[in-house]
């Protein structure tokens, strides 16, 4: 489209135009980017509209894609669940870790009993200490990996592209989905500085 702008008192940059109810009908890896061309004194610029935010969001841990809520174009909220990952090991790391801290606390405190009676060393008491700081350690790596079988949206937006399927191995660190804020665009474009002198 073709829209006559005044460029004398237009700076080079980027302007931000709300551009509610826009969709992501262009759904491929360049997603949410259009070309309009502005007329003015019979030049012709070149605007490319992105979206505001992007990111590509990976897999935490190795597991079996469960399933998928979200589907490619389908607009979300921040928070909400777009890739559920099977977490069937990660739930039963996470019950071992909290059995053996729960074991180690209670070892500890027989040991602080005991060296208040002076029957256990400082050595013993210290070694106590170490496996409850051990044993918390690894409770909270297992609750992070079982969080990360749960991959949420960070802002509200669109899912511009999907690179795996349901039932799916998936590694740590591999892409899950792509996804973009399309509630506001970006228009950019480069306008010779004679243009607004």
């Amino acid at each position: 489209m073709d829209i006559r702008l005044n460029f004398k008192s237009l700076f080079i940059g980027t302007i931000a135009f709300l551009m509610s109810g826009t969709s992501a009908s262009a759904l491929e890896e360049e997603a949410l980017l259009a070309q309009l061309s502005f007329a003015s004194e019979n030049q012709t610029y070149r605007v490319v509209l992105a979206p505001r935010s992007s990111a590509t969001l990976s897999s935490g841990v190795t597991s079996v894609v469960k399933s998928i809520p979200k589907e490619l174009g389908q607009s979300f909220e921040k928070g909400d669940v777009l890739v559920l990952l099977d977490d069937t090991v990660f739930l039963a790391d996470q019950l071992k870790t909290q059995s053996i801290l729960e074991r180690s606390e209670a070892q500890l405190s027989a040991k602080q009993e005991l060296f208040k009676d002076d029957v256990a060393s400082l050595l013993e008491l210290k070694d106590a200490e170490a496996q409850v700081a051990s044993s918390q350690a690894e409770v909270a790596l297992a609750k992070q990996r079982l969080e990360s079988c749960r991959i949420t949206a960070p802002y509200s937006g669109r899912i511009s592209n999907v690179f795996m399927s349901s039932h799916e191995m998936v590694q740590a660190g591999q892409e899950l989905v792509k996804i973009v804020d399309d509630r506001m665009l970006l228009a950019k474009m480069l306008v010779p500085s004679n243009e607004y002198k």
